[in-house]
Parts: structure tokens; C-alpha cells; sequence
């Protein structure tokens, strides 16, 4: 399972809790903690919407999770020994740990000896229509579908964000993303702080998506790679409202989700003048 992404979002997880309280070992050690439950549980549910996990192999580990959180909540001899070593991941302390290379993601004894008792659960289809009804991001077109991949600014030689001057339209380029089934839909998110004319900043996101969104034109670079370009405007309201005509320079990061919520991650922020046009 490729877990690069991951596991990068799960060190940043532990970075912002042992910066969240640098003079409290012990309130790090909490965090630290419940960084790795959360994370787990992300996991677990995403194998579960790839239909790699079952209904009960997901809900086992979910509680598996829980149940090892308090008990290391409960024991501050036990929390410290876990933030000093759990090289398997099962959160059982090396120290106490019997079974010291558990398979990923599958729930341990107390010992930390892996427990293949699996608990009943309703059938997959009823639980699926139940985050169908929750509006979860789970999209059928997309089972199976690796995360996207990072986007990036076509380099030409020129700012990935455009004005035209006789509309007021602001438009931003990306690359199309190409690694996921063709009806999987995907929302090419930007996060960008603008910067206008008399100075002043403001902080903006924009999200499109792939499919019937009438401001998304895809256009060919080159003979391999092909872009995204998003419109739009200040008159569209909503974050765009805070671009005006008057933005000057941008920096922007941009990451692509895909239907079941798999995301690419968030690109280094790039700054950039932004054009003029007119035809």
C-alpha cells in the first residue's frame, strides 16, 4: 500500500502536536497519541471505501483504535513508553509488545498479538447508503483510484494566473490530472492570497470541478500534457469577490481531490506577478 502522502500527513500531524505544546511532555505525548488514532481510523476508512477492507475488518480496527487510545490515556507509564518507541504502529508500547511485527492497520490484543475475530456489521450496500445520505464524498465512478497525483504550474515561461482587461476575468492554469478512472470526478482546489494594488492581502479559495463546471476549459500544452484553466470573476461573488480588478500579484497552492475524497496534497505555495491580457 502506498502510503507516501500519508505518512507525510501524519508527521505533520506529530510536528503540530509537539509544537502545539512544547512545555508539556505529557500533553505532546497526548497528541502524539491521538494523531496516530485518527490517522489510522482515515486509513481505515479509505480501504474501506476502495472496498479493500471489509465492513468489519474497518469497524474492528476503528474500535481496535479507540479502545488503545484509553488505555493509554489511562496510564501515563504506558502513554510515555508509547512515545518512546511502537516500531509496528499498533499503538503497544515496544516495551510491552509480544508481537513486535504486526501487519499495518489490523487491531492487537493488549500484548500486542493480532486479534482475528471480526465483529458483525450490517451489509456493505446498507452502509453505503447510509454515507450516501450523509453526503459524504464516496463516488462508485472512483473505486479503485489511486490518489491523484500533485499538480503542478505549467512552467512557459509566464504567471499561472491571467487578467484579461476588457472582461475583468481572472484565469489560473494547471495541469490536467491523468491517473484516475475517466468518470471519477475531481475538484481542482487553489488556496491563494492575493495581493492588490494599494497593498493590501486578502487570503481566497477557489475549488472547480472536472466535470459540467462551465468556468473549467481543458486546452493542450504540448503533445504529452494538457492544462486546466479556471475562470473566473470578482462578479461571481463568493471568494473570487475578494479579487477585484486590482490584484496585482498572487501566491498560490493547489491540490486536485478526487470523488471518494483522496487528495493530492497541497502544492508549494507559488508566487506569482499576474498578467494582463487583451485580445
Amino acid at each position: 500500500m502506498g502510503t507516501t502522502l500519508d505518512e507525510r500527513s501524519y508527521y505533520r500531524s506529530l510536528e503540530c502536536a509537539d509544537e502545539a505544546d512544547e512545555a508539556s511532555e505529557a500533553s505532546a505525548c497526548n497528541l502524539r497519541a491521538q494523531a496516530k488514532a485518527n490517522f489510522d481510523r482515515h486509513l481505515g476508512a479509505k480501504l474501506y471505501v476502495r472496498k479493500e477492507y471489509s465492513p468489519a475488518e474497518n469497524l474492528v480496527l476503528s474500535r481496535d483504535r479507540g479502545k488503545k487510545l484509553r488505555t493509554l490515556y489511562a496510564s501515563p507509564a504506558l502513554l510515555a513508553a508509547f512515545c518512546t518507541g511502537d516500531a509496528d504502529g499498533d499503538m503497544v508500547p515496544d516495551t510491552t509488545d509480544n508481537c513486535p511485527n504486526s501487519r499495518p492497520l489490523r487491531p492487537t490484543d493488549a500484548n500486542g498479538c493480532e486479534d482475528t475475530v471480526l465483529p458483525p456489521t450490517p451489509p456493505r450496500e446498507a452502509i453505503d447508503a447510509y454515507l450516501d445520505n450523509m453526503g459524504l464524498n464516496v463516488d462508485p465512478r472512483c473505486v479503485g483510484a489511486p490518489r491523484p497525483s500533485l499538480p503542478f504550474f505549467p512552467s512557459n515561461g509566464g504567471s499561472p494566473v491571467t487578467r484579461h482587461l476588457v472582461t475583468n476575468y481572472y484565469w489560473i492554469i494547471t495541469n490536467v490530472e491523468r491517473n484516475q478512472p475517466p468518470d471519477c470526478e475531481l475538484e481542482y482546489q487553489f488556496a491563494v492570497t492575493t495581493v492588490h494594488a494599494n497593498g493590501s492581502r486578502a487570503f481566497t479559495t477557489l475549488t472547480f470541478s472536472s466535470q459540467n463546471d462551465p468556468r473549467v476549459i481543458t486546452t493542450p500544452l504540448t503533445a504529452n500534457l494538457s492544462s486546466v484553466m479556471t475562470i473566473f470573476s470578482a462578479a461571481q461573488g463568493g471568494d473570487a469577490a475578494l479579487w477585484g480588478v486590482d490584484t496585482v500579484r498572487a501566491g498560490i497552492s493547489a491540490q486536485v481531490v478526487n470523488g471518494n475524497g483522496e487528495a493530492s496534497g497541497w502544492t508549494p505555495v507559488r508566487w506569482a506577478n499576474v498578467q494582463r491580457y487583451q485580445d
